[in-house]
């Protein structure tokens, strides 16, 4: 059943994030704390559930949908979008002076 394979990747989703991300709030990419809070992985920035918040104060909604996908109760932001990309060099300045 296609309930399965959705379920499956949001679990696989899950278990990656887990094990390759961390949760952090929105200051700890550079955004309003308002933006709520974000998983953050090498290469993108991902929101659970409810996606407003993170696209109306952290400007996400400009994230091209070329560079987003959804899994899930997931939605993926790559570091191929510049706003992303930013972001996640934020945090990592902010990580190294930690």
């Amino acid at each position: 059943m296609l309930y399965n394979v959705i379920y499956d990747a949001e679990q696989a989703m899950t278990e990656h994030l887990q094990e390759h991300g961390e949760l952090v709030s929105a200051e700890a990419i550079g955004l309003d704390c308002r933006a709520g809070s974000v998983w953050v992985t090498e290469d993108a920035i991902v929101a659970e559930h409810n996606t407003r918040s993170l696209d109306y104060y952290g400007g996400f909604e400009y994230v091209d949908t070329e560079y987003t996908a959804r899994v899930g109760n997931y939605k993926v932001y790559f570091a191929d979008d510049e706003r992303v990309a930013g972001c996640l060099e934020c945090y990592s300045e902010q990580a190294e002076e930690a």
